[in-house]
């Protein structure tokens, strides 16, 4: 069986991935260099994006 994936996951994933990779590359420029904490502060502010995205989503589908 397929996974049976909605525009409500997209949004969320989209979210989370454009906001751990613009975390990442921050952090690389502002001079941390240990790729663990670029990780999961990439994550922290991935998953928060993608939290506030998929409320937006689902608060104006109303």
């Amino acid at each position: 069986m397929a996974p049976q994936y909605t525009t409500k996951d997209l949004v969320y994933y989209s979210g989370m991935f454009l906001g751990l990779a613009a975390t990442y590359v921050l952090l690389e420029s502002l001079g941390v260099s240990n790729q663990i904490v670029k990780l999961l502060g990439g994550l922290t502010v991935g998953v928060g994006c993608g939290w506030l995205l998929e409320k937006l989503y689902t608060d104006n589908k109303d």
